[in-house]
C-alpha cells in the first residue's frame, strides 16, 4: 500500500474539494465584458388630421446624460400608421422625444406636409416613456396651423 487515502479526508478528497472549487468560481470570469443592454420594442401609431397616415418619418432621441446615452433611432410609418422600433436594436428603457416628418416626396429635401411642426425645438415635439409595459401610443398630428401642442395620447 502506498498510503495514500481515496477517502474525503486524504490527498485525493482534498484534490477532488479543489477542483470542485475552481469550478464554481470560473464561471465569474468567462465573459468578463460589459452586461447585456436590457431594451424592449417600442410600438406606435401616428395619426394626422384624424386618418392614419404612411410614409411619415419617426425618430426617436434618448433623453439620457451621460456615457449611458443611446443615441436615436428611427422608422417610418406603414399604411395603417402604425411604426415600431427596437426590433434590431433593442431600446433601453427611458424617456425619448419623437420627432415627426411628413415628406412630400422621396427626394431628401422635399416639402414637409406637418410643416416642420413636430421636428424643431418649437416645443411640439412629444416625450414618451419607453420600458413600462403599455398599451401602444397614438400621435395625433395635424397639418393644420392651430395643431394640437401636445400630440400624443394613450390606446384606450
Amino acid at each position: 500500500m502506498s498510503g495514500r487515502s481515496n477517502t474525503a479526508d486524504g490527498p485525493a478528497g482534498m484534490s477532488g474539494l479543489r477542483v470542485g472549487c475552481l469550478l464554481a468560481v470560473l464561471p465569474a470570469f468567462w465573459g468578463c465584458g460589459p452586461p447585456p443592454v436590457v431594451g424592449c420594442r417600442y410600438e406606435a401609431m401616428v395619426l394626422v388630421d384624424g386618418q392614419p397616415a404612411a410614409g411619415v418619418a419617426v425618430q426617436l432621441v434618448s433623453l439620457a446624460d451621460g456615457p449611458d446615452q443611446t443615441g436615436f433611432f428611427s422608422a417610418v410609418t406603414d399604411q395603417q400608421g402604425r411604426f415600431s422600433v427596437g426590433g434590431d436594436r433593442p431600446l433601453p428603457p427611458g424617456d425619448y422625444r419623437c420627432a415627426f416628418f411628413w415628406p412630400t416626396g422621396p427626394a431628401l429635401d422635399a416639402d414637409d406636409r406637418l410643416m416642420n411642426r413636430y421636428r424643431g425645438s418649437e416645443g411640439r415635439q412629444p416625450v414618451v416613456q419607453v420600458g413600462s409595459d403599455r398599451k401602444p401610443d397614438v400621435f395625433r398630428l395635424s397639418t393644420t396651423a392651430a395643431a394640437t401642442p401636445n400630440p400624443v395620447a394613450r390606446s384606450e
